[in-house]
């Protein structure tokens, strides 16, 4: 059985803000911390940190004002993310009988 794990040096909470780095500025051309706590409903101050740890890690850049634009290793990482999660979710949604026997609920 193949298994989806997350990269080591990315945390949950990494992936989501990466992820939507990635969406808004698939739908914008960028983004800003304003706009990715919106995105996520988070305040700012929580939008800005995890931008923050995100520029560390070399995955976004910070531009002034709040802006972020993804870095390549950054783009590739999120393009990486949107594959896995549609993998998942598509073995998830191709088999709702098995998922009701394994949460103990009726057959559909």
């Amino acid at each position: 059985m193949r298994r989806y794990e997350r990269k080591k040096d990315m945390t949950a909470s990494d992936q989501k803000y990466l992820k939507a780095v990635y969406v808004l500025s698939r739908k914008s051309g960028s983004a800003r911390a304003a706009d990715v706590a919106a995105e996520l409903s988070v305040t700012r101050p929580s939008a800005s940190n995890g931008l923050k740890k995100l520029a560390e890690k070399g995955y976004v850049e910070r531009e002034p004002y709040g802006g972020v634009r993804l870095t390549a290793e950054g783009l590739r990482k999120a393009e990486e993310l949107i594959k896995s999660y549609a993998a998942l979710r598509g073995r998830i949604i191709s088999r709702p009988k098995r998922l009701a026997y394994l949460l103990g609920g009726d057959d559909f």
